[in-house]
């Protein structure tokens, strides 16, 4: 009930707004927006678990107040449809029975011509997109990842920030502040997805006819909301016959968690029995980007590439094993500099079949180190073949990516249906089986009229243990969309 109230008075606050400017400013607003409803359950085993029952619907008004001053704001109405009354008392509570999230998803202000004629400024709740991949943009760090929806791969929120762009003949110079860290956004499955390699350990043990119990605790630091934390980048572009250049630098914090102390507690009375307790501390790096990116076109088949190098600040991974063979190891390793990359093309043939292909090294939560494959170094080091059979537990250990991704679409019975299929799969280039796990998303959508499409999908994800499918396995499902945009 509370939260229904906060929306409409969120709404009237709006629409007050809107009408304060179009009779005291004569501003035009436009507005515009979209229905959707969003059905899914999981496929994974024997479950028919309902994942989402959503009803959003969204609203964006532009305004332009004058020749320098133009307005934009973008607002979302979740119905999340899953009830989740525990007592009887909330059965009366419509936050329990009927879940409603209300979200700002932007709100800015343009000014034209700040100061200088060449300078425009953009400020409030704003999405700064860089790079020139396809969503899988290694170049793309202002904003935080927004891990909500699976089937939305490398979405972004907006944040609060300050954007200043100035151009100078053929060449934009761009700068952003923004004063404060936000968190990415992670998905309900965060243990399977990010954290899981603690709990891969029972399976790597189990393989090696150990029996493994484990108690896990983590605890989170957040940068404190000081103005020294206040993160900024600066970007450059330019085109060179006909192909986009730009080179970028970001200063501030990596959005997603890392893993920077652990203690392990382990009891092995012997090597088939062991009981071990995990302290993890996740924090946030500090950390400076550099990025190079360029898109073009060739022949009617466009091109990217983009680069980043990435140097955390004083950023070190410490590990604690305690109680093994009547001892306790210590050890040390400093996240280095790493570098991530994608590349990819697209095509369009006659006949409307779209073709779009991507090489992407270093998956958005990776970095340098294997905090794993150090902690069975570490235990081989010390302890020597008892090490060696105690480190089967730590599986085999976590390294940066290398993944393909292929996606087609074809539109046919004039343009009424089209079907996509999107694929993608986790490659291990050094190795004889060259293929760890991958990910399958066929969909079709009919489109009965304009701005109206219904989407029917499936989403299939699997591979080994301790890779980025494998962790995801249960995660497959089906999808049921319907979307009327206005």
């Amino acid at each position: 009930m509370k939260t229904f109230k906060s929306f409409l008075v969120l709404v009237s606050i709006s629409m007050l707004l809107i009408s304060s400017f179009s009779s005291l400013a004569m501003a035009s607003v436009d507005l515009s927006g979209f229905i959707e409803m969003d059905e899914r359950a999981r496929t994974s085993g024997t479950s028919d678990e309902l994942r989402w029952n959503r009803a959003i619907f969204g609203l964006k008004a532009k305004s332009q107040i004058s020749l320098n001053v133009a307005a934009y704001a973008e607002l979302h109405l979740k119905s999340l449809g899953l009830s989740s009354p525990s007592t009887a008392d909330e059965l009366a509570d419509t936050a329990s029975v009927q879940p409603v999230d209300v979200e700002l998803r932007e709100a800015y202000i343009d000014v034209y011509g700040f100061i200088f004629d060449n300078v425009d400024l953009k400020a409030g709740k704003q999405r700064i997109a860089w790079g020139t991949a396809d969503r899988l943009n290694p170049t793309d760090v202002i904003n935080p990842y927004d891990f909500t929806d699976i089937l939305k791969l490398g979405e972004k929120a907006p944040t609060n920030s300050l954007k200043l762009a100035s151009y100078f003949g053929d060449t934009t110079l761009t700068g952003v502040f923004v004063p404060t860290f936000t968190p990415a956004i992670m998905p309900d499955f965060y243990l399977a997805m990010y954290t899981n390699p603690l709990y891969n350990m029972e399976k790597g043990a189990a393989k090696q006819g150990i029996n493994l119990t484990m108690d896990v605790k983590e605890k989170f630091e957040y940068p404190p909301n000081d103005l020294s934390n206040s993160m900024f980048g600066a970007k450059v572009e330019r085109n060179f016959f006909g192909i986009d250049f730009s080179l970028s630098y970001f200063n501030g914090y990596d959005s997603i968690p890392n893993m920077t102390d652990i203690d392990v507690i382990i009891d092995a009375p012997n090597l088939q029995n062991i009981d071990v307790s995990i302290e993890a501390l996740q924090t946030y790096p500090k950390i400076e980007v550099v990025g190079f990116d360029l898109a073009g076109d060739f022949y009617g088949i466009g091109f990217w590439a983009e680069v980043a190098h990435v140097r955390p600040e004083n950023a070190y991974q410490q590990l604690y094993l305690d109680h093994i063979q009547g001892t306790t190891i210590t050890g040390t390793q400093e996240v280095a500099d790493y570098t991530k990359f994608t590349v990819g093309f697209d095509y369009k043939f006659l006949n409307g079949l779209y073709i779009n292909t991507q090489f992407m090294h270093g998956f958005f939560d990776e970095r340098s180190t294997d905090l794993f494959g150090f902690a069975k170094r570490m235990m081989k080091e010390e302890l020597g073949d008892v090490g060696e059979a105690l480190g089967v537990m730590f599986g085999t250990g976590m390294s940066i990516s290398d993944m393909l991704f292929i996606s087609a679409d074809q539109k046919f019975f004039n343009e009424k249906f089209k079907i996509e299929v999107a694929a993608g799969w986790d490659l291990a280039l050094d190795q004889e089986k060259n293929i760890k796990g991958h990910i399958l998303k066929p969909s079709i959508s009919y489109y009965p009229a304009d701005a109206t499409e219904i989407t029917l999908g499936f989403l299939a994800l699997d591979g080994d243990d301790w890779t980025k499918f494998g962790m995801m396995r249960d995660q497959d499902q089906a999808y049921l969309q319907f979307k009327y945009s206005f």
